[in-house]
């Protein structure tokens, strides 16, 4: 019998956490509200994330100006001045500037931190990506020796030994029969009735 040793090894491997944070003024307080935190596995996919969540907090925060309804609304809505800071335009021009993009990749494949945040007179929101190394714990069981059972290899059957037993009542059949045959022939001798008596 052969035996085989479990082995264990720790593996390493990167992922990208998100997290968007909004921060203003409450209560005559500084307020941080974590608005949602994410994990992914590569930097396209942490990138994707942060731009749907900037969008969701542009569109929170302001209608977009080719929003249908905003053309039907007519002079209720006014933009802001170009020296007004303005969060819901400064994250969407980040996310249409394929520069930055690309910027921000390369940060994240270096492994760097990148951050985008814009700020307004309400407070400042920052979305964030950062790469993180996770490495596997190792197991603290000791190894696992268990043992290798070889298959015996087994002969197929044939038919004639699927047989044998059938084989076995019928020999033992015909030896009785010829038994009782004797036991027949006996008795009838014993008895006279054997063609040499009675004459």
């Amino acid at each position: 019998m052969t035996y085989a040793t479990r082995t264990y090894t720790t593996q390493t491997s990167t992922t990208y956490k998100v997290t968007v944070v909004a921060e203003g003024p409450v209560n005559g307080t500084t307020a941080r509200v974590l608005l949602g935190a994410w994990e992914t596995y590569t930097p396209g996919g942490a990138l994707y994330r942060l731009r749907q969540q900037a969008h969701r907090i542009a569109d929170g925060l302001d209608p977009h100006p080719r929003a249908a309804w905003v053309a039907e609304a007519g002079r209720v809505l006014v933009p802001v001045g170009p020296h007004v800071p303005d969060v819901p335009s400064a994250l969407r021009a980040w996310c249409d500037d394929h520069r930055q993009q690309e910027a921000a990749r390369r940060r994240l494949d270096r492994g760097e931190r990148f951050t985008v945040g814009a700020a307004d007179h309400s407070g400042r929101y920052t979305l964030t990506a950062r790469p993180t190394e996770v490495t596997a714990a190792p197991s603290t069981a000791p190894p696992l020796v268990a043992p290798v059972r070889r298959r015996r290899r087994t002969r197929p059957r044939s038919r004639a030994r699927h047989r044998a037993p059938r084989h076995h009542l019928e020999a033992l059949a015909v030896t009785l029969g010829a038994v009782v045959g004797i036991l027949a022939l006996a008795v009838a001798i014993g008895c006279g009735w054997g063609p040499w008596y009675g004459r």
